[in-house]
């Protein structure tokens, strides 16, 4: 099977995007950028598989707190857990909060006539926001957006096969997707990371 290289969207490109994306679908976007979360099980949660730590009375998270996501149904049928980045922790508040206490089974994204967005239907609409702004992407780019923002921060590719739950059934990460498909290293990141470790 052919390997589809395009280079991820940078994070000026994900903003752009989102803000092409219909209703809460550009939500649902900046969560899979932030969590490496797929089309389908981004479209899956509900609002009580969201755990984001309480911001403060200014509206500030804690400072290098990330979030959980429950995965239901993910790859394969396999539930989980995904982690939410602090980049991407003020998105489910947005969705969530009204709803929290009260209906904790409310989808988390919805559509413009508020049903729970699904895989083919979000694809539909992400295809035709790439064909208006002639852009390459599809909405699974954004795993490699996610896997690439973590690689430049310095984290394993061992970590960051964990944090995309490319585990085998003998619960082994698979580094060599993470290698292979998913990691887009900037180059001169990695020098400088390499000259404060062996400096």
């Amino acid at each position: 099977m052919a390997v589809r290289r395009v280079q991820p969207p940078t994070r000026e490109m994900v903003s752009r995007i989102a803000a092409e994306l219909p209703g809460e679908l550009a939500g649902m976007w900046l969560l899979s950028c932030w969590s490496g979360l797929r089309i389908s099980e981004a479209a899956n949660l509900l609002v009580r598989d969201v755990f984001v730590p309480r911001a403060d009375a200014a509206g500030v998270p804690p400072a290098g707190v990330a979030g959980r996501l429950d995965v239901w149904k993910g790859k394969g049928g396999k539930d989980g857990a995904a982690i939410l980045l602090p980049q991407g922790a003020h998105v489910p508040a947005e969705y969530s909060q009204t709803y929290r206490e009260f209906r904790p089974r409310e989808p988390l994204f919805r559509n413009t006539r508020y049903q729970a967005w699904n895989r083919k239907s979000a694809n539909k609409q992400f295809v035709k926001a790439m064909e208006r702004l002639q852009l390459p992407f599809i909405y699974h780019d954004s795993r490699k957006f996610f896997a690439t923002f973590l690689l430049d921060q310095g984290v394993t590719d061992l970590d960051v096969a964990v944090a995309m739950r490319h585990i085998d059934k003998h619960g082994r990460p698979n580094t060599q997707l993470v290698q292979r498909v998913y990691g887009y290293v900037d180059l001169p990141k990695a020098l400088d990371r390499v000259e404060r470790t062996v400096a």
